[in-house]
């Protein structure tokens, strides 16, 4: 007889948030996972090793609007696995009603994750606004519990729902054999201070924000001992890159493409400060993952992992869009015991926020213990 408990996760991407809690749930012997991934995106499949089936489904995508994915024979999908929990990654999409529609036909308990917070723009405002009155609210609640990994999402979701207590917040955590501090790590004691920001060229980033915070501090510093490192692809780049050389900024500042998942926390090790200062972020993990190295951080008060940050132990919070903030936070860090604060950053995600210790908090609010 076989008493396992079958989950199945259906999301967009295999992020390594979710990887992560799934591979650490893939060893409890009472469940049996799978992940469905949107074929559209198997080929971004993360370098992640997996303890549990991942299998990709056909999207069809109307007019070419992501909004519109809809997922072909997920019914099919769904009563082949016989799930008992279905946990969905998105509640504002066709495949979102589908995956509603059959749990509820069959009485399936559905587990809602959202990184929705308060729309910028009165178009998005509004057309969320329809959504939610007709739809949105009907999967909402009836999902059986709706997980947000950041504050901001958390109040969103309470504001919208009738039972604000089914909303539970749960922060995203970090493989800790990926991320770690090198041993005897003495980066934060030389020269020059390497600042390190890892994002996308795009809008949203906000790269200028930095680069004009940057030309800030050299303008001060007159040894120019300083040095920016930017990690990402992206429409922008060239953009970017043209700013810095119009500033005469060249010297100091460094364009890196692409670094390999499995050496990305050598990459980190090699850097003194990250900076992340998007204009707007559900998590950012690379803020969590670059303290798990032991790098202090410095992020905007749009990021949903500033939640991670405790104000002058491990990094800063600065105004987001304001340079001038942000270069004032960067000097402010400079002057202080990095090293310290990078072991403050480390092992506050190690002592909280570890893989295994969210993935068991994880368990125990989708099986109603917490």
């Amino acid at each position: 007889m076989n008493n396992k408990t079958k989950i199945t996760w259906i999301t967009i991407f295999p992020h390594p948030i979710y990887t992560f809690i799934l591979n650490s749930l893939g060893n409890k012997p009472n469940l049996n996972l799978t992940e469905v991934i949107l074929s559209e995106n198997v080929k971004k499949q993360d370098l992640i090793k997996r303890s549990f089936e991942t299998i990709s489904v056909d999207v069809l995508m109307p007019f070419g609007i992501k909004n519109f994915r809809y997922i072909k024979n997920i019914n099919k999908v769904l009563l082949k696995r016989n799930s008992d929990k279905i946990i969905l990654n998105l509640y504002n999409s066709l495949y979102s009603i589908q995956v509603y529609l059959f749990a509820k036909r069959k009485g399936v308990d559905l587990i809602l994750i959202s990184e929705f917070r308060d729309q910028d723009k009165k178009i998005k405002k509004a057309l969320f606004s329809i959504w939610n009155y007709f739809i949105g609210k009907r999967i909402i609640n009836y999902s059986k519990r709706v997980l947000t990994w950041s504050k901001d999402s958390q109040k969103f979701m309470q504001d919208i729902m009738d039972d604000e207590s089914k909303v539970k917040y749960l922060q995203p955590g970090i493989d800790t054999n990926l991320f770690y501090p090198k041993i005897n790590n003495e980066i934060h004691l030389n020269k020059p201070l390497k600042l390190l920001m890892v994002a996308r060229f795009v809008p949203v980033k906000d790269h200028n924000s930095l680069v004009k915070a940057f030309q800030k501090i050299l303008s001060k510093n007159n040894d120019q001992d300083v040095e920016l490192t930017f990690l990402g692809t992206g429409n922008l780049r060239y953009e970017v890159e043209n700013k810095v050389r119009k500033l005469g900024l060249d010297n100091n500042v460094k364009f890196v493409s692409r670094v390999s998942y499995e050496k990305i926390g050598e990459f980190y090790n090699k850097h003194d400060i990250l900076v992340l200062p998007s204009k707007k972020d559900a998590v950012g993990m690379v803020v969590p993952e670059a303290m798990a190295c032991g790098m202090p951080v410095i992020v905007s008060d749009s990021v949903g992992a500033k939640d991670y940050v405790v104000e002058g132990e491990n990094g800063f919070v600065f105004k987001t869009g304001d340079h001038v903030d942000l270069a004032k936070k960067i000097t402010q860090i400079s002057k202080m015991d990095l090293f310290k604060m990078g072991r403050h950053a480390a092992n506050h995600i190690k002592e909280n926020y570890e893989a295994e210790k969210v993935a068991d908090r994880f368990y125990k609010l989708i099986s109603d213990q917490g």
